[in-house]
């Protein structure tokens, strides 16, 4: 959380931060605003790779295992991104809502085990939890465009 803080606040706060985020919304209309499209987009991919292999060390650092397939850690992220209320199409979100959004999922997988329940229906409760946010949040998508 401290190393997400650490990162996140001098990127939100910079040029930088301002042009990865109007990229992600509009390309076309960062353009138009004069942001250098093509240098952000790079820039993004490569704070990704950095940023996916400072990931990869870690996982690689607490389990003493480097798998480069990829594991049951791809479901986890992609909810933890769309329950934390980022829009998967760009432009909207934060950082404090998936870190909140990890806790919670890793706290089910947590109380899981501690009630010696099969470790498995962690990852369909996970998925629960997932489908239904998407549905409340397309339905609230579709009463605001009707009202």
């Amino acid at each position: 959380m401290v190393t997400t803080g650490l990162i996140w606040i001098p990127v939100k706060r910079s040029r930088l931060g301002l042009a990865l985020y109007a990229v992600g919304s509009n390309e076309l209309a960062a353009f138009r605003s004069g942001v250098s499209v093509g240098r952000t987009k790079i820039i993004a991919y490569a704070l990704t790779g950095l940023f996916s292999a400072f990931g990869g060390l870690a996982v690689t650092a607490v389990t003493g295992v480097g798998n480069p397939l990829p594991g049951g850690y791809t479901l986890t992220s992609v909810a933890a991104v769309v329950l934390g209320g980022v829009s998967l199409a760009g432009g909207r979100g934060g950082v404090l809502g998936p870190i909140l959004a990890v806790i919670i999922l890793a706290q089910i997988r947590t109380d899981m085990t501690f009630l010696s329940l099969n470790p498995n229906l962690a990852t369909v409760a996970q998925g629960a939890i997932l489908i239904g946010v998407v549905m409340l949040g397309s339905l609230a998508q579709l009463r605001r465009v009707r009202g």
